[in-house]
């Protein structure tokens, strides 16, 4: 004992050991806060990125549509094509040289702007006139109902930036859209309204500017202030224009994180053309724009993984071995549950564990101990209460016996009465010298055959006697001499009193697992327990055998008395269905 209780290591260091690979969970929660944080660094890093490129995209176009303005304020203030518009609008057989004015209007396409555009002057008169491609169709153009015109004349030195359709059919071929830059031309003594000019750009010199920033993964749209489609690539499929835009509208420049579309998330930058206040809106997959930064997200998360499942790896080893004494221990102990006690808990570890393996272990072998000690007293507190039980038939069915020999030794009937001898002895062999408590049912009946015909003898009345037994019960075990009472206690008590003759019937079945015998006879009957109780010598033959049927067996088996006064008594015994010296000894066991 001595040398077990050194170098103790108690449990308490050890649940100190656990807790300090208990590290792992502060580890975890920081790491997955650590993710977080970088994943919204990322998103952010992706909006800065995306706004910062919408800004090239912006300042490209705002310079382009600068150049225009400015090829705009030139045209403005050009003594020459101001003269030539007042000649046109003054005197109405003035015939205008045409390429005259187009070569007014071409001096300043080259080297101020990088994009192409077309110039058209609408005179006072109402008059077409440059370099448009379908100038030729213009008579047939209706401009004074157009929203643009009236914006003209309501601020003449405003400067519109627009799209318009009428305006297409002489600038372009259908399927072809323009932009269009449209001021009023002032006289600048008078300040007089001398004109209208309108320069036109395709939209594909516009879309070159932004095309090569947009790709499969991202769509742009440019909306002028009433909400116009100016020009877009709707690469993401919307169709039509998203709705989510109309609510920046109003807000110079921005990025949002928008619901999803089409099942994935989208970012959508906005941003403002300053020369033309036009929105313009990029619309990108917000997965597309992490997906360099998610390879860095997974490899952090294969990281974190590779560690969390070393750590748990370890610690499982660690705790497999903290708590392999309890498991034993623990199932040890489900073993005594369930009634084994031939259980030894090995003593795996010097602590407290140790020691608590160590007293279980004592305290089996004292209950063993006990038990074995208890068993005994048991088993021989039965043997004697069944030996007082069986002395209590014995001297009964011999005085009964002895007194049919007399009988008929006195009405001089020989035959019988050697017959009678031989019977008795063949009972009284069974009884007196077989040991064995428990004998086949068969055998049962074969001495009881023994014993009915020594009682016909005793009766002056004819009685019948009908035994039936199942061939599936024959095998089986029961009780010596259980049946011998009841058939003695249906002679004396039930049949003898009867004035006529008598019948009684043995009968033998089993159910399930039960082994059922009824005696029945139609001899006197009884009235209640008490009546029994009055014939003292049939109440202590029943209750004898029940006893020894409770005894044997337990409380779930006995007998059951069903009588009417003058017409029958039954007497039903139940015992379970054992055919093995095995069975029997788990009965034995288990009434011990």
């Amino acid at each position: 004992m001595q040398k077990f209780r050194q170098r103790r290591v108690t449990i308490k260091k050890k649940l100190i050991h656990s807790y300090l690979t208990g590290v792992i969970i502060p580890f975890l929660l920081f790491s997955l806060a650590l993710f977080q944080i970088q994943k919204n660094t990322m998103k952010n890093t992706a909006a800065d990125i995306a706004y910062n490129e919408l800004m090239q995209i912006t300042g490209l176009m705002d310079g382009e549509f600068e150049q225009l303005k400015s090829v705009s304020n030139l045209l403005y203030l050009d003594n020459e094509l101001n003269d030539f518009i007042k000649e046109y609008n003054q005197n109405i057989h003035f015939n205008p040289d045409i390429e005259y004015l187009n070569h007014i209007l071409g001096k300043y396409n080259a080297g101020i702007s990088n994009v192409n555009f077309s110039s058209v002057i609408i005179t006072n008169r109402g008059q077409f006139l440059g370099d448009a491609t379908l100038i030729h169709k213009a008579d047939s153009l209706e401009i004074t109902d157009k929203n643009w015109y009236q914006s003209l004349l309501d601020k003449p030195s405003g400067i519109l930036w627009l799209k318009d359709e009428t305006l297409d059919k002489i600038f372009t071929t259908p399927g072809q859209n323009y932009i269009y830059l449209i001021r009023e031309l002032q006289d600048r003594v008078t300040w007089d309204k001398t004109g209208i000019l309108i320069l036109g750009i395709s939209e594909n010199e516009l879309r070159k500017l932004y095309s090569g920033y947009i790709d499969e993964y991202s769509s742009i749209y440019i909306l002028d202030e009433q909400n116009n489609l100016i020009s877009n690539i709707d690469n993401l499929n919307f169709n039509i224009i998203p709705q989510m835009v109309f609510n920046y509208m109003y807000k110079y420049s921005g990025s949002n994180i928008v619901s999803k579309v089409n099942n994935e998330k989208i970012l959508m930058t906005h941003y403002t053309i300053k020369t033309t206040n036009w929105k313009v809106f990029l619309m990108e997959e917000l997965n597309n724009l992490l997906s360099y930064f998610n390879s860095i997200n997974y490899l952090y998360l294969l990281v974190i993984g590779i560690y969390f499942i070393i750590t748990i790896m370890l610690c499982s080893v660690f705790l497999t071995k903290f708590t392999k004494p309890i498991q034993v221990l623990y199932q040890n102990m489900e073993k005594v549950k369930a009634n084994n006690f031939d259980v030894t808990v090995p003593i795996l570890s010097n602590d407290e564990i140790g020691d608590l393996s160590h007293k279980f272990n004592s305290m089996i072998e004292r209950i063993k101990q006990l038990m074995d000690n208890l068993l005994k007293e048991q088993e021989e507190k039965r043997q004697a209460e069944l030996i007082t039980l069986q002395t209590q038939i014995n001297p009964h069915f011999l005085y009964n016996t002895l007194a049919s020999i007399r009988y008929l030794i006195y009405t001089e009937k020989k035959e019988d009465v050697d017959n009678i001898i031989l019977s008795l002895i063949r009972i009284l062999k069974n009884s007196l010298s077989d040991t064995e408590e428990f004998v086949s049912i068969q055998k049962e009946i074969s001495i009881l055959e023994d014993y009915i015909f020594i009682q016909k003898f005793a009766f002056s009345n004819k009685v019948t006697v009908d035994i039936h037994m199942e061939d599936d019960i024959l095998d089986c075990k029961t009780i010596k001499l259980i049946l011998q009472p009841l058939v003695e206690n249906a002679f004396m008590h039930g049949l003898k009193p009867k004035n006529n003759d008598g019948y009684l019937s043995i009968k033998g079945y089993s159910q399930e697992n039960m082994v059922y015998i009824e005696i029945y006879d139609n001899g006197v009957g009884f009235v209640s327990k008490a009546d029994i109780k009055k014939k003292h010598r049939r109440g202590i033959g029943l209750q004898n055998v029940k006893d020894r049927i409770e005894l044997t067996f337990g409380k779930k088996y006995s007998l059951n008395i069903e009588s009417e006064p003058d017409k029958f008594t039954k007497i039903r015994i139940n015992i379970p269905k054992i055919t093995s010296e095995e069975e029997f000894l788990y009965y034995e066991h288990f009434n011990s």
